[in-house]
């Protein structure tokens, strides 16, 4: 989706988006165990971009 302008989410869409995000990961077969690990695989050296 491709929004012309900026949109204000509310804390209640974020959460939405989050635990979808996380349903996706799940359903692929990625495990995410603490909020912790998720803030982390963020990183850039944790996806190949820190050399």
């Amino acid at each position: 989706m491709r929004l012309s302008h900026l949109k204000v989410l509310s804390e209640k869409e974020l959460s939405k988006i989050h635990q979808a995000s996380l349903r996706v990961l799940s359903e692929i077969g990625v495990v995410i165990h603490s909020e912790k690990s998720l803030t982390a695989s963020k990183r850039p050296w944790c996806q190949g971009g820190y050399r």
